[in-house]
C-alpha cells in the first residue's frame, strides 16, 4: 500500500526532526514514543520500507546523556531498549551511510549533545563494521580533525578517542582507504605532531578532555610503532617537551599545596606519562633512543616524587615500553640498562600497592627476557645482551623478599624474574664475563 507507506514515512520524519528541533527534553521522549508507536502499529514489511528514515537517528540517540536528574526517565536507555527490540528492522550495515552522514552532521551541529551523539556513534561504529567504514575513513578524520579546536563542551573528550580508532582502522587497510589521499594524517607524526601536540599545548584545558587526547596519542603512536615499526617518531620530541611540563607544573602545585590534595592533577600527569612510553621509537638503529633514553628516565623519575600509587603505576608502565624497544646498544650499555632497573626498585621500595609491584617488575622482566634471548625481539647484538646480563644478580638480589609477598600475582611475577636471573647466571656468556 503506497499511500500508507507514504503517509508512515512522511509521520517518521517529522519526528526525526522533531528530535533536533525544539530538541529539548520534552520532544525527544515525544518523538521515542511516538517511533515506538509506528513500530507497534504498522506491519513489518512496510516498516522495513521506511526505516532507512529512522536508523540514523535511533544510532544516534541512544547516546542520550541526559538523564533528567533523579526519579526521570533516562532518555538514551529508552531508545537502546527500542533499538534492541527492533534489531531485525535496525541494520546497522545496511544502513551504515547514512548513519556516518547523520553522525558527521550532527558533529557540525552547535549542540554540545549532538556533538557528542556524533562522535560517540563514530566511536562505536568501528568495531562492529570496520570493513565498511573504509571509504570513509577520509572524510570522518577530516570532520574529527576540524573539531579539535576551539571551545571544550562536555562530552567533546569523544573526539579525540574517536579519531584514534578511524585513524588506526585506516592505518590497518591502508591500501584500501582513502586515507592515502591526504598527507596531513598519513602517519602519526603528521597526525600527533600537526594535530594533536598544538592541542595538547593550549592552556586550562578540562581533565577529561586533556587525558583523552593523552590516551588517543599513546594508541596512535602505538599503532604505529607496531604497524610500521621501521618509521621513526620523531612526535616524541614536542610530546617530551609537552608531558615534562605537565610534570613540572604538578611538583610546583604540591609544593605550593600542602593540603595534598592533587589527585586530579596526578590522573593527568598519569595519563601524560604512559603515553610517552607508547610514542617510544622502535626502531634498532634510532638515533632517537640514544637522544632520549636519559631524559625519558628523568622524567619519570622525577615525576614518582611525592606522588601517588598511580603516577607510579604510569612511570613504570612507560618504564617497560622503553626498556622492551630500546634495541641499539648505545642505549642498552651498564649505566643505562642500571639505571633503569634502579627506577624500577625504587618504585617497589616507594609502594605497597600490588599493581605498582608487578608494573615494576614486569619492566625488569624485559630486561632479563632480552638477555636470555626470551624477548620477541631478536635484534641484539652480543655487546648489548653481555651488558643486559650483568644486571642479573642484582636482580635477583633484590627480588628476593617479594617472593614471600602477600599478593599472588606479585610472587608469580617475582618468581619470574629469579627465573630469568638464575638462567642468566648459569649462562657461559655471564661466566665468561
Amino acid at each position: 500500500m503506497p499511500s500508507e507507506t507514504a503517509s508512515v514515512l512522511s509521520y517518521l520524519n517529522t519526528l526525526v526532526n522533531f528530535y533536533y528541533e525544539p530538541g529539548d527534553r520534552a520532544a525527544r521522549v515525544i518523538v521515542c514514543k511516538g517511533i515506538k508507536d509506528v513500530l507497534h502499529r504498522v506491519q513489518r514489511e512496510h516498516i522495513k520500507t521506511v526505516a532507512h528514515s529512522i536508523v540514523p537517528l535511533m544510532f544516534m540517540a541512544r547516546n542520550d546523556y541526559d538523564d533528567g536528574g533523579e526519579n526521570a526517565t533516562n532518555i538514551g536507555e529508552m531508545y537502546q531498549d527500542l533499538w534492541l527490540e527492533n534489531s531485525d528492522i535496525f541494520d546497522l550495515k545496511a544502513h551504515l551511510e547514512l548513519i556516518i552522514d547523520e553522525s558527521l552532521k550532527n558533529l557540525k551541529r552547535t549542540s554540545w549533545l549532538h556533538k557528542r551523539q556524533g562522535a560517540d556513534s563514530i566511536t562505536a561504529i568501528v568495531p562492529i563494521t570496520a570493513e565498511n567504514m573504509l571509504p570513509y575513513a577520509n572524510d570522518i578524520i577530516g570532520v574529527l580533525v576540524e573539531m579539535l579546536p576551539g571551545r571544550v563542551w562536555n562530552g567533546k573528550e569523544s573526539i579525540p578517542i574517536s579519531l584514534s580508532q578511524v585513524w588506526q582502522l585506516a592505518v590497518d587497510n591502508y591500501s584500501d582507504s582513502s586515507i592515502e589521499k591526504e598527507e596531513r594524517w598519513r602517519d602519526a607524526d603528521s597526525l600527533v605532531g600537526g594535530i594533536f601536540i598544538r592541542e595538547l599545548n593550549r592552556n586550562g584545558l578540562p581533565l577529561k578532555y586533556h587525558h583523552s587526547l593523552y590516551e588517543a596519542v599513546g594508541q596512535i603512536c602505538e599503532k604505529e610503532r607496531n604497524v610500521r615499526p621501521n618509521v621513526e617518531l620523531g612526535v616524541i620530541d614536542e610530546l617530551l617537551k609537552n608531558v615534562d611540563s605537565v610534570v613540572k607544573f604538578n611538583s610546583e602545585k604540591q609544593k605550593a599545596d600542602f593540603s595534598g590534595d592533587n589527585k586530579e592533577n596526578e590522573v593527568l600527569v598519569a595519563s601524560a606519562i604512559v603515553s610517552i612510553g607508547r610514542a617510544w621509537p622502535r626502531r634498532s638503529n634510532s638515533n632517537m633512543q640514544f637522544k632520549y633514553y636519559k631524559p625519558v628516565l628523568e622524567l619519570l623519575r622525577v615525576s614518582m616524587k611525592g606522588t601517588s600509587w598511580n603516577v607510579h603505576l604510569a612511570a613504570m608502565t612507560a618504564l617497560r615500553d622503553v626498556l622492551t624497544n630500546s634495541l641499539i646498544p648505545d642505549v642498552l650499555n651498564e649505566e643505562n640498562v642500571k639505571n633503569g632497573i634502579d627506577l624500577a626498585f625504587l618504585s617497589i621500595q616507594q609502594n605497597k600497592n600490588p599493581r605498582v609491584i608487578v608494573a615494576a617488575l614486569k619492566a625488569i622482566l624485559a630486561v632479563l627476557e632480552k638477555a636470555n634471548g626470551d624477548s620477541p625481539d631478536a635484534e641484539l647484538n652480543k655487546t648489548a645482551v653481555a651488558v643486559l646480563k650483568m644486571s642479573a644478580p642484582q636482580c635477583k638480589n633484590m627480588v628476593q623478599r617479594l617472593l614471600s609477598n602477600d599478593e599472588p600475582t606479585v610472587v608469580h611475577i617475582a618468581s619470574l624474574v629469579e627465573k630469568q636471573a638464575n638462567k642468566i647466571l648459569k649462562s657461559k656468556v655471564f661466566i665468561s664475563l
